[in-house]
């Protein structure tokens, strides 16, 4: 694991006392990742996101932009990004975390764990949960994540958010999409709307399905024909087991995946 600090290498994950990250845990982040080594994905989109929730969540980014007058702050972190990545000189695909505060900025490169072949070909399991995030639409550091993921058995790989009419919101770290014959429906509000979420979007459609931006309720998803789970790391994940409901094949899901590799090669 590489850590930066401002753009600037470090041994250590300390940050300065007086940013404010520390006492009140005011950060927004994106989760990165390479192909090929050092491509980047949709690196201008979670930029865009990255951005767009610190204006969400009202951070004055001022004082950080202060430490580099002569450079717009997107430029800074794309190019500290870059640095970061050139540096690590990977062997494998990166898992980069970019978080940003109103006076720091921090990066953290580590290997991207590979994907477990199986998960593809026999499903991942699932659990569900009453919950709705707050400020669901911006990207922060929370409690939630952590929470969720060590509730879950060992054998689980999501925890699934409904709300409290039990209409289907996203996973603890991922999208969720239901399939009903060919429409592939996933829920479009009050959820982080993740960037690999839009480009399989772009798949489906690429590839003939009907594309349903709804409400799907706890009931109807019950009924799927397949549910499948989208975050950056895993790209398109189908899942085996939700309680009673089971599945051990997964068409939509491999063939949007297949789509989804074929745009990224």
């Amino acid at each position: 694991m590489t850590f930066f600090l401002n753009g600037l290498k470090t041994e250590g994950a300390v940050l300065p006392l007086e940013d404010p990250a520390v006492e009140f845990g005011r950060v927004v982040f994106e989760t990165f990742r390479t192909y090929e080594l050092s491509t980047i994905f949709a690196q201008e989109e979670h930029l865009d996101r990255l951005l767009a929730s610190a204006e969400m969540l009202a951070l004055d980014l001022s004082p950080v932009k202060a430490k580099f007058p002569a450079t717009p702050l997107r430029d800074v972190l794309r190019k500290a990004l870059q640095e970061a990545v050139n540096h690590t000189a990977p062997k494998q695909d990166l898992r980069i975390k970019l978080s940003l505060s109103e006076h720091n900025f921090w990066i953290k490169v580590q290997d991207l764990a590979p994907a477990q072949e199986s998960w593809y070909e026999k499903g991942v399991e699932i659990i569900d949960a009453e919950f709705e995030r707050p400020f669901a639409e911006a990207k922060y550091t929370s409690w939630v994540y952590p929470y969720f993921a060590q509730k879950q058995p060992t054998d689980v790989f999501e925890t699934i958010f409904f709300d409290r009419d039990k209409n289907l919101r996203e996973g603890n770290i991922s999208n969720v999409f239901g399939v009903f014959g060919n429409i592939i429906a996933t829920s479009d509000k009050n959820i982080l709307k993740g960037v690999t979420r839009s480009h399989v979007i772009e798949c489906a459609q690429e590839a003939g399905f009907q594309l349903q931006l709804r409400e799907v309720s706890w009931a109807e998803l019950l009924k799927a024909d397949e549910i499948f789970l989208t975050n950056t790391s895993k790209e398109v994940l189908p899942v085996g087991k939700w309680g009673s409901w089971t599945r051990s094949v997964f068409p939509v899901a491999k063939t949007l995946r297949t789509y989804f590799n074929k745009n990224n090669e």
